[in-house]
């Protein structure tokens, strides 16, 4: 940052409007860092330098006539103290508004609102204290009084300072009680913690991935697997994870520059950013069966900025996606990209396709939040899918551990899913793509940020649940023709019962039913704790913690049998019959589980 300051220098700048910053990534800027990037400039207005627990004096040494100072508070009572002790942010004599940014809940909602109130109250006497006399209200009132000339207005130099904190615990988390609370105790904890719904899943997902569709689906019925459009930087098909998960994709980029290649267009089998890879590898963590169609978008590096996606590609992208002829289940899109004039034509463009899709109601479009920190709604409107008004998209913010939205993210989303420190199963990701959003890359600790993560999480959720009603409605079909035929009182109660054979209840119209953005919306804000209604975090435990550790065990379990089956074949063993049988009992079993799973989702 340094060398882009100082050509911002070196070119006669001497006033800049607003500095803006991202550096929650870790490590952060030094404070002599910052303070060598900001010094030499007459006036800076509006400060929001995104490091957590910014000194107070390093701010006063870079830009002591700031405006507007955005504050990333770490929830440390111990910085409030800083931020408004004698020689604090009370001395800076321009200092109007200042907005705090949460980063993390160390104390409860309660804590919270008490420290900053109290804080308030510190700066606000400190304030008083440190204005010169003849700034003082009563002073001027005596001047004004004789007569005499008054120095520059109090709305210039050491006007009251108003304090923003929309974007704390208990301003942005109002239902959260100390009942429902669980704080923070250190990044190993939470580390553990966060572990519970990845783990949960991650479970879930390793036993499915043991099941072989081809043993239970007969050809006519469901034989497609879950497609998934992928609209990002491209995907590094080499990736271990994304075996013979990458099935085609289609390239929207412009081309290559300059070495001889110009306008020979990037393929979409590599990343510019890895954003994409990683985008895909996440989807495919939850749903290992789905099947990953990617396009890839223009990526455009500018100077000083980070990368971005350019609004043509998007739009041609998304038109392509949603030709139903293409058959996708679910559309992801983990960035946004912010409207100006030079793009507002493609935008258009982009807002007219998501329309389209939306009211085809035949597909999922998941979207992120731009990570912009909280704004207002026609300002969130300004970023790109994520703006559109329509009913039928899912916009997903990132959450941390503990269920609780991000700051960064904003409030005017559908649904959050972990999105705070994930961990990268490939440990090889890059930074992150678009307008504000923000992929923290935690140096050594393979740890991403961003609503991006959580939007590819929600994806793979979407994914699974139509491929678990997929499998199962196979799996009916398989037992309606044999003397296995299942029932509905078996599904409910794990008994076997008298009524409609299970065809009846998970057929094709369950799995076209399942499909519906209204129907997944629906199972979504089943998993909505009560005590979640504000940040509308999914929970997974209830559908998905108990059986996930038994499907493993279940899939291992058949794999040796059917090699022991082989075996015993060759040898011309006399008890193979009872081996089969004894393989398709465990079958059953095994496919029972998914079957009752699937049952609760269409049952929503």
């Amino acid at each position: 940052m340094e060398i882009l300051f100082k050509l911002l220098r070196d070119k006669g700048v001497r006033h800049i409007v607003k500095v803006i910053v991202f550096d929650l990534e870790a490590p952060p800027h030094s404070d002599e860092s910052i303070e060598r990037c900001l010094t030499g400039f007459k006036s800076i207005e509006i400060l929001d330098w995104r490091k957590v627990d910014l000194c107070p004096e390093t701010i006063f040494k870079a830009c002591h006539n700031v405006v507007e100072l955005h504050l990333w508070w770490s929830g440390n009572n111990g910085i409030l103290m800083a931020w408004s002790a004698p020689g604090g942010l009370a001395k800076f004599p321009r200092l109007k508004e200042i907005y705090i940014h949460q980063t993390q809940y160390i104390e409860s909602v309660e804590r919270d609102k008490k420290n900053l109130q109290l804080f308030k109250e510190r700066l606000r006497k400190e304030r008083m204290a440190s204005r010169p006399q003849e700034y003082r209200p009563e002073e001027r009132l005596k001047l004004a009084q004789s007569g005499q000339a008054l120095p520059v207005t109090v709305l210039e130099m050491w006007p009251d300072i108003s304090i923003n904190d929309s974007d704390t615990s208990y301003a942005a988390h109002p239902s959260r009680s100390l009942a429902t609370y669980r704080p923070q105790l250190n990044q190993t904890a939470s580390r553990y913690r966060r572990h519970q719904w990845l783990e949960i899943m991650d479970k879930f997902a390793a036993g499915i991935d043991l099941i072989d569709l081809a043993s239970v689906d007969p050809p006519d019925i469901s034989p497609e697997d879950v497609r998934i459009a992928l609209i990002d930087d491209g995907v590094e098909i080499t990736n271990r994870n994304l075996t013979n998960r990458i099935y085609n994709g289609w390239t929207c980029d412009t081309g290559y520059e300059g070495d001889g290649l110009e306008g020979i267009p990037r393929p979409y089998t590599s990343s510019e950013t890895q954003h994409g890879t990683f985008m895909a590898s996440t989807i495919c963590r939850i749903c290992p069966k789905a099947k990953i169609f990617v396009f890839r978008l223009d990526v455009v590096s500018t100077p000083g900025k980070r990368a971005h996606f350019t609004a043509k590609s998007a739009a041609d992208a998304l038109e392509l996606a949603i030709d139903p002829k293409r058959k996708f289940d679910i559309i992801s899109m983990s960035w946004t990209i912010a409207k100006n004039d030079q793009n507002s034509v493609d935008l258009n463009r982009l807002q007219v396709a998501l329309k389209k899709a939306c009211d085809t109601n035949q597909v999922l479009l998941f979207c992120a939040s731009p990570d912009g920190g909280e704004m207002a709604k026609a300002q969130a409107e300004n970023f790109d899918p994520y703006g559109c008004n329509d009913a039928g998209l899912f916009k997903i913010a990132a959450a941390t551990v503990d269920g609780i939205r991000i700051p960064m993210a904003g409030s005017h989303h559908n649904y959050s899913l972990p999105g705070h420190e994930v961990e990268d199963t490939n440990q090889s990701a890059a930074n992150g793509i678009s307008d504000g959003q923000q992929i923290a890359d935690h140096e050594n600790s393979g740890l991403k940020t961003g609503s991006s993560i959580a939007t590819a999480l929600g994806a793979g959720l979407a994914a699974l649940i139509i491929h678990c009603v997929r499998l199962s409605a196979a799996y009916m079909h398989s037992a309606s023709h044999s003397s296995a035929a299942v029932t509905s009182n078996e599904l409910t109660t794990g008994s076997k019962g008298t009524e409609a054979t299970s065809s009846r209840l998970l057929g094709p119209e369950a799995l076209d039913q399942i499909k519906r953005p209204a129907h997944m919306r629906r199972v979504f804000n089943h998993m909505i704790s009560d005590n979640n209604s504000t940040d509308r975090f999914i929970e997974v435990w209830e559908f998905f913690a108990g059986c996930g550790d038994e499907l493993k065990k279940q899939g291992r379990q058949i794999k040796t049998l059917k090699l022991n089956i082989e075996d015993a074949r060759e040898m011309g063993a006399p008890d193979v019959d009872e081996m089969v049988k004894e393989l398709q009992k465990r079958n059953d079993e095994r496919m029972m589980e998914i079957v009752k799973l699937a049952f609760r989702f269409i049952s929503i």
